[in-house]
């Protein structure tokens, strides 16, 4: 399947093998370190409190996507 001709693909974490495929994989960015401390410190709360936390996080566009094309 041609990729991203006929298949747009993408993937989370952002690694480094993200760039070094090809094409290249779009992915989502986000701040592994403070996604630990944060879900230890949520850990660490020892109550029943359900909180949210929203992360920094971004879209890295590369040629593993295309716009949608109309029939």
């Amino acid at each position: 399947i041609a990729v991203p001709d006929r298949l747009s693909v993408a993937g989370f974490d952002d690694t480094d093998l993200a760039q070094l495929v090809w094409p290249a994989l779009t992915t989502i960015r986000q701040p592994i370190r403070e996604l630990g401390y944060s879900a230890a410190d949520l850990l660490l709360q020892f109550d029943d409190r359900i909180e949210r936390r929203l992360l920094p996080h971004q879209l890295i566009v590369r040629g593993s996507t295309a716009p949608p094309v109309a029939d």
